[in-house]
């Protein structure tokens, strides 16, 4: 459990650097390419912690509902554009990325990289005039 008052100040900026600030710094840059497209969509990735409270994630929820109301916004400023916005909330991702927390998680109920990136497909390939524009998805 990674609790607030254990959190170090260089911890919760690396966090909130990489897991929101990130998402938003690239967005930004590639938005004027993606106006430009006949088609275009934006799929966030972010996780199961922007939508739900999580004992122990509050640096990590915090940059993750972030990101959600950053896709929710970006799905309004976008309205009337050829750029669709979506966000994808998961449960845990079966990566490398948990061997190098030091945790043990149990990784059997972890969404493997290629389900997700099949939903994300399947979203992708909605008729034009269907869109999907927040998938949860779980084990």
């Amino acid at each position: 459990m990674n609790l607030l008052e254990d959190v170090s100040e260089e911890e919760v900026d690396s966090v909130i650097d990489t897991d929101l600030k990130g998402m938003i710094y690239v967005t930004r840059f590639m938005l004027p390419i993606l106006k430009r497209q006949k088609e275009a969509a934006i799929i966030n990735d972010s996780s199961r912690s922007g939508v739900t409270a999580q004992a122990g994630q509050s640096i990590y929820s915090a940059a993750k509902w972030g990101v959600r109301g950053f896709t929710d916004v970006l799905k309004e400023d976008l309205k009337g554009t050829k750029v669709r916005v979506a966000g994808i909330y998961q449960g845990g991702t079966d990566t490398k990325m948990f061997e190098k927390s030091g945790e043990h998680f149990d990784q059997d109920k972890f969404i493997s990289p290629e389900d997700l990136a099949d939903v994300i497909v399947f979203m992708l390939s909605r008729p034009p005039k269907i869109w999907l524009h927040d998938v949860r998805v779980e084990y």
